[in-house]
């Protein structure tokens, strides 16, 4: 194993705060959600990096993003930032990785920090369309209907604009693409949220996609 380190002291970042307990949780959510579903571990990182608002949070992904390319866990490219991540939140991803339930870990520590559902939806942006659509599409798939049919009950309770952008997901869906491909070629979503529905697919499991998106 590669012994990359990215232990720094806290003067290499700029006066920028410290991430906030609720900017920790979102982002410990945000990951373990991703690689619940499969999402690989470097896309992950840089996906979490985009929607994450702290100036240091986003430097200390950063560094994990090319410490693990070099080699590095998870738990080690997050150890060198004690005073900004907290010694609970290194200790139980460090467990966890050992253990062999990362996800679990990272999920127990969104929980731990108070996580509640809408945060990671209200922190991206989503709009309340947005988590309509995931709440309908989630309750239609449990109920066994089909992508294309979930699409056209998906609709309810959102604009008239919004509605639009469906029909045309569904139109790439009818002519074969997959629901990821169909959204991206709509401009349907931010990268969070394909990610999450491209693994879905691949997994030929959307149905536990859209209820961790349903939830976030």
């Amino acid at each position: 194993m590669n012994t990359y380190s990215h232990e720094v002291s806290d003067l290499e970042f700029d006066n920028s705060p410290n991430p906030t307990k609720n900017e920790l949780a979102v982002m410990s959510q945000a990951l373990g959600m991703l690689l619940s579903v499969g999402v690989p571990t470097l896309e992950c990182i840089s996906v979490v990096m985009e929607i994450t608002p702290n100036a240091r949070l986003r430097k200390i992904l950063n560094n994990a993003y090319y410490g693990i390319r070099h080699g590095d866990y998870i738990a080690s490219s997050f150890s060198g930032y004690p005073r900004i991540l907290g010694i609970k939140f290194i200790s139980i991803v460090n467990d966890g990785e050992k253990m062999g339930c990362l996800v679990d870990a990272l999920l127990e520590y969104a929980h731990y920090s108070g996580f509640k559902p809408g945060q990671l939806s209200r922190q991206i942006g989503w709009s309340e369309c947005l988590t309509t659509f995931t709440k309908n599409m989630f309750e239609s798939l449990k109920d066994d209907n089909s992508v294309l049919k979930s699409l056209s009950l998906s609709w309810k309770g959102t604009t008239a604009e919004f509605q639009e952008t469906i029909k045309c997901v569904r139109n790439n869906v009818e002519c074969g693409c997959t629901l990821s491909e169909a959204m991206d070629e709509a401009h349907f979503c931010d990268r969070f949220y394909y990610n999450m529905i491209q693994a879905g697919d691949r997994n030929h499991d959307l149905l536990t996609s859209f209820e961790l998106l349903a939830k976030s």
